[in-house]
């Protein structure tokens, strides 16, 4: 009779079976089982991002790269050479475009008058790379403004440790253009003068905007090789000319499809 009556009992459903396993081991141990569970999901996509964001490949969800520069370097000539293989009549940009190369990849052109570039702001979250473009012909205002446009660029937060700046020296090939190597050199004159001007401001206010990355090394001339919180290069173009291979090839490795796919 009592093995019919063994043989008769429900068997232990799944949860019981699992609480008396649960009820064996030590609180602190199931706790800390617990977390890493709940924690590993996270931590797989943070290292997939990662092992996967390096190499030049484009930033996550950075799809743009903007052509960006005070008015007058050519960068809407610029934006239409590298789009369609043409120079328009000059154009002055009063609104941003935004729109595929052949590769399908996203290119912005953003106007360069100085009342329109806060708008900037917007498009900065969605950039992949910049493209600030100078006037190589004009050895004066030309690093003047670089300098004075790129200091924005180095001290905005969002653009520590990327994401990183082509400088393209357009009109390189108009007599007396200065090459980029100077132009840099000019740049890096023009942004240690900013500084010391910001920094009398700063103290004269009572301190330094709390939103902006501070910029250079105190007591040291400012190099944007070792100062810049992301990779600065420079390079020759001409509109003109059709040389942009420089241009193009930095665009191609940055920006993302309109698609959303690289």
């Amino acid at each position: 009779m009592a093995e019919e009556a063994t043989a008769g009992e429900a068997a232990p459903s799944p949860l019981a079976a699992v609480m008396d396993l649960v009820a064996g081991v030590d609180p602190l141990v199931l706790a800390l089982t617990v977390v890493v569970i709940l924690a590993l999901p996270a931590f797989l996509s943070w290292l997939g991002g990662v092992l996967g964001g390096g190499g030049g490949k484009r930033r996550r969800g950075k799809h743009a790269v903007l052509l960006v520069g005070p008015s007058g370097a050519g960068k809407t000539c610029m934006f239409h050479k590298l789009l369609r293989d043409e120079v328009p009549e000059t154009l002055t940009s009063m609104k941003e475009a935004a729109e595929k190369l052949p590769s399908g990849k996203q290119l912005v052109d953003f106007p360069g008058h100085i009342r329109l570039r806060a708008n900037l702001d917007a498009w900065i979250d969605q950039a992949a790379a910049l493209v600030l473009v100078l006037d190589a012909s004009n050895p004066r205002s030309g690093p003047r403004e670089g300098a004075e446009f790129l200091f924005e660029l180095l001290t905005d937060p969002r653009l520590e440790a990327g994401p990183p700046v082509l400088v393209a020296c357009n009109k390189s090939d108009v007599v007396g253009a200065k090459a980029p190597e100077k132009i840099r050199l000019a740049v890096e004159r023009e942004i240690e003068e900013l500084r010391k001007t910001r920094a009398a401001k700063a103290d004269v206010s009572g301190g330094a905007a709390a939103d902006k990355l501070p910029l250079g090394r105190p007591g040291m001339k400012f190099k944007l090789e070792e100062d810049a919180p992301c990779e600065v290069r420079f390079v020759a173009a001409s509109v003109a000319k059709g040389e942009l291979g420089d241009v193009l090839e930095f665009v191609e490795a940055h920006a993302g499809s309109l698609d959303g796919q690289a």
